[in-house]
């Protein structure tokens, strides 16, 4: 009864039904948990998996599948990590989640992960797993995943499939690979060629003339895309940013339907490199009010913003929500830190809140730099700091950097 009512639409039934049960089992618990997560209530799951004597595999499921699908993967990802126990269903989860914001290399990662523990793939990690492959551009590894698909019984339900969309899969990896050569005519030729056109196959033609300066040639593949991915308006997005075309891509920013963290990436810095810093920092403030965790180059780019237009206080803000996203150890958002501060003329006070423990060959010039603008040549000359003193290249940089 109580799974009955959370799935057809009487939850509020359910609570009440759950609320005057005299004994609760963890089945009872994983439906309340399901429900609770299924309307977006994370404080109301939260407090019914904690009620939860026994926790079995399902209500971790279920708490990971609640984070994922609302694109939160870091939670996902820390209560996977805390796992007793995982099966399939598990990994299936955390693949599809990376999948979903085209991170395809940790995808990969959770696949082998899987392996190594020795959980057995079902079809449905099969049919994802793929996804991850095909977003690798790796066919030796699609080949393999095919084989152990077939020697696992699945070679009529899901590798039928997977050789057609290998056979796909080759068309794209060609245009691309004619495209990235500087044989455009060629991409273009072959794409002409393909006998049915896919998402990817003209994600990859659109990319190819984005790169190459024929921003128009571009659009009009994009128009041609019935449905196009949130990959496809990525693609057109950079297309656009790449050729200086900012109101063309702000625009096209408005009009997705569904944004990722690489949209966010290709919008931001793409408008701090065309002299907008302040429109900047207002798509890294309303991609923070969202819910988004920015990438490094988010990141990166919005520091810059703060250096050009002097504004310390939100650059610390940047600084705190990058320690907050574990990104403050980032070289380039290191020398972000760094460069920032030094131009707000505050790098006395906070170059060592950086956490810089060891410098690197990005972060190590800025700090120099960052002292020539304080006019403090003497300590920007000081080697020890750094860790030049064995290394006369890089001191001469260094040196080069302060003149």
């Amino acid at each position: 009864m109580l799974s009955g009512y959370e799935k057809y639409g009487g939850f509020c039934d359910a609570v009440d039904v759950f609320e005057a049960m005299p004994e609760k089992n963890v089945m009872s618990y994983n439906v309340m948990l399901s429900g609770y997560l299924g309307i977006g209530d994370f404080m109301s799951a939260w407090k019914v998996f904690d009620e939860i004597g026994e926790r079995n595999v399902a209500s971790w499921n279920a708490m990971i599948n609640g984070y994922v699908k609302v694109g939160r993967m870091r939670e996902g990802c820390e209560l996977f990590d805390e796992m007793s126990e995982r099966n399939e269903v598990s990994y299936t989860i955390m693949i599809s989640g990376r999948v979903g914001v085209s991170e395809f290399e940790e995808a990969w990662r959770w696949f082998v992960d899987m392996r190594r523990r020795g959980v057995m793939p079902d079809q449905n990690v099969f049919l994802v797993v793929f996804s991850v492959v095909i977003g690798l551009d790796n066919v030796v590894t699609l080949a393999n995943l095919v084989t152990l698909a077939m020697k696992m019984g699945y070679s009529e339900d899901v590798v039928g499939t997977v050789i057609l969309n290998a056979f796909t899969y080759s068309w794209t990896t060609m245009i691309s690979a004619l495209s990235q050569c500087g044989r455009l005519e060629d991409a273009v030729a072959l794409y002409i060629q393909v006998p049915e056109q896919t998402v990817e196959t003209q994600t990859a033609m659109m990319i190819a003339y984005a790169q190459s300066g024929r921003i128009v040639e571009a659009r009009k593949v994009f128009n041609d895309i019935r449905n196009p991915n949130v990959l496809s308006w990525n693609a057109l997005l950079a297309g656009y940013m790449h050729n200086g075309m900012i109101e063309e891509a702000k625009e096209l920013f408005k009009q997705m339907p569904t944004r990722n963290v690489a949209s966010w990436a290709a919008m931001i810095p793409g408008v701090v490199h065309n002299g907008q810093s302040v429109e900047s920092l207002e798509l890294m403030a309303q991609m923070h009010r969202l819910g988004n965790i920015p990438s490094d180059s988010s990141f990166t780019s919005a520091l810059l913003a703060c250096a050009n237009v002097g504004d310390v206080e939100v650059g610390r803000q940047i600084h705190s929500l990058s320690f907050k996203a574990g990104c403050q150890y980032n070289p380039y958002v290191g020398n972000g830190l760094i460069t920032m501060y030094a131009k707000c003329k505050n790098l006395e006070d906070d170059v060592e809140t950086l956490g810089l423990k060891r410098s690197d060959i990005i972060s190590s010039p800025s700090i120099p730099a960052g002292h020539s603008y304080n006019f403090r040549l003497e300590d920007a000359l000081v080697p020890p700091i750094y860790g030049f003193e064995d290394n006369y290249e890089e001191r001469t940089n260094k040196i080069v950097e302060v003149v």
